[in-house]
């Protein structure tokens, strides 16, 4: 076994007194995922320490702490998570800092800069997120060094589970009577990984700039939320305006979590082409990634992105027109009468519901114009009132 010498240290000044005691429920743990025996750390006066304890109380690894409990035979258990003073903390690039504490050895510290002692000693302990395994040494007064790097001739080391983040875009052209050009983009966002995937509330999940040119978007859906937990919930939607073609999904009142081993949701969104040919998603220059924000620390951010494309055969030959943008949905469909004129080509016919529309307008003769239509458009025949305002 390998030996470490400690330098001297300045007495600290930490007095607790308090009673270690063992929850009766267990901790969610997730110290070595891969079932290899990779949840020990050593120390020369304090032997093994396992941070995998089956049945018993072991460690989780969180977005902000470091919780549970360690077990060493020689002397008993470590606390992560004791009350204040103590406690271990990790930052967004791993590294552990904060103190643990056993009711036979003291504190246990897990960073130099706790005291101030990195000009003295630089140590400390952090985890790899790409890896899940943790390096470095914690310090005790009472029992020395506590190592935590993996070493393939000793054997030991510790590794926690990771999150890792994935997206599939896919779509349903082909769908029973549907049109050719009227289809259903979906995104099945995932974390393959092995542990949760944090975002807190407002904090954007996934996002798809998808193409803005002649494509109309509607009907956003969410479903198969799948291991999902927190008190927030996901949230999608369309952008306004010049973004009316970007999706994007958010957790909503409240942070959450998303499970390790698939754990997710499905997210769809209705697409109209007004022209053929092939549509690319996402757009030229556009994204489609979950957390585009690298928000979540994964074992490989290089793969959230996805990609689709479909194929239109044919372009609509009647646009809708109905003052709530509903058209009894029917597709395309707009709330002013002005939109499709502007952009439909010769030979097509912009069916007005019945309604009123405050708007001026110009109309190319190329185009037909049928007012008068019921508003949901079940009956063709004039018949509804049209009302312009201003016209």
């Amino acid at each position: 076994m390998k030996k470490f010498s400690s330098p001297f240290f300045r007495h600290m000044c930490l007095i607790s007194v308090f009673m270690l005691s063992i929850p009766s429920a267990s901790f969610a743990g997730d110290i070595d995922p891969d079932l290899d025996e990779h949840q020990y750390s050593y120390g020369e006066n304090a032997g093994w320490l396992n941070f995998d304890t089956g049945p018993d109380p072991g460690v989780e690894v969180k977005e902000e702490t470091v919780e549970g409990f360690a077990w060493a035979e020689n002397i008993g258990w470590i606390n992560l998570s004791p009350d204040a003073p103590g406690g271990v903390a990790i930052d967004g690039d791993g590294n552990l800092s904060g103190w643990a504490w056993g009711e036979n050895v003291g504190w246990i510290s897990f960073s130099c800069q706790n005291l101030d002692y990195c000009e003295t000693a630089l140590y400390g302990v952090s985890i790899d997120y790409t890896t899940g395994m943790f390096s470095g040494m914690a310090w005790s007064e009472n029992i020395g060094w506590i190592n935590f790097s993996h070493d393939q001739a000793a054997w030991y080391g510790v590794k926690t589970a990771v999150p890792n983040l994935k997206a599939f875009l896919g779509n349903n052209t082909g769908a029973p009577e549907a049109p050719a050009y009227i289809w259903d983009w979906f995104a099945d966002v995932y974390n393959a990984g092995d542990n949760e995937a944090y975002f807190s509330s407002g904090q954007t999940i996934f996002t798809d700039e998808m193409p803005s040119d002649s494509i109309l978007y509607r009907n956003v859906e969410v479903s198969g939320l799948t291991s999902i937990s927190g008190t927030g919930t996901v949230a999608c939607s369309l952008g306004d305006g010049d973004a009316s073609n970007v999706l994007t999904c958010v957790a909503s009142g409240g942070d959450l979590a998303i499970g390790g081993g698939n754990g997710g949701f499905r997210v769809m969104v209705q697409a109209t082409a007004l022209t053929a040919g092939e549509k690319i998603n996402p757009a030229t220059d556009g994204v489609c990634l979950v957390d585009p924000d690298s928000l979540v620390k994964e074992s490989d951010g290089t793969d959230n992105d996805c990609a689709d494309s479909v194929v239109v055969s044919q372009a609509p030959t009647i646009y809708y027109v109905e003052p709530a943008g509903f058209c009894g949905g029917k597709t395309p469909c707009f709330e002013k009468i002005q939109e499709p004129l502007d952009i439909a080509p010769a030979g097509v016919s912009v069916r007005i519901g019945g309604g009123t529309y405050g708007e001026n307008m110009q109309i190319d003769g190329s185009v037909a114009v049928e007012v008068g239509c019921p508003s949901d458009f079940s009956d063709t025949s004039p018949g509804t009132p049209t009302v312009l305002i201003g016209f």
